[in-house]
Protein backbone atom coordinates (compact mmCIF):
# COMPACT_ATOMS: atom_id res chain seq x y z
CA UNK A 1 0.00 0.00 0.00
CA UNK A 2 1.47 3.32 -1.04
CA UNK A 3 1.00 6.33 1.18
CA UNK A 4 2.39 9.83 1.49
CA UNK A 5 3.40 11.22 4.87
CA UNK A 6 1.56 14.49 5.46
CA UNK A 7 2.58 15.30 9.00
CA UNK A 8 4.59 13.84 11.85
CA UNK A 9 3.10 14.44 15.29
CA UNK A 10 4.15 13.41 18.78
CA UNK A 11 1.47 10.69 18.71
CA UNK A 12 2.17 9.23 15.30
CA UNK A 13 2.22 10.00 11.61
CA UNK A 14 -0.57 11.32 9.40
CA UNK A 15 -0.51 9.65 6.01
CA UNK A 16 -2.57 10.00 2.87
CA UNK A 17 -3.23 6.86 0.91
CA UNK A 18 -3.19 6.85 -2.87
CA UNK A 19 -6.96 6.40 -2.73
CA UNK A 20 -7.20 9.86 -1.17
CA UNK A 21 -8.04 8.71 2.35
CA UNK A 22 -5.92 10.15 5.12
CA UNK A 23 -5.40 8.54 8.49
CA UNK A 24 -3.29 8.75 11.61
CA UNK A 25 -0.88 5.90 12.14
CA UNK A 26 0.05 5.66 15.78
CA UNK A 27 3.74 5.42 16.60
CA UNK A 28 3.48 1.97 18.18
CA UNK A 29 2.00 0.61 14.94
CA UNK A 30 4.95 1.67 12.84
CA UNK A 31 7.56 -0.97 12.06
CA UNK A 32 10.89 0.16 10.68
Amino acid sequence: MDATVLEITKDGVRVQLTSGMSMIVRAEHLVF
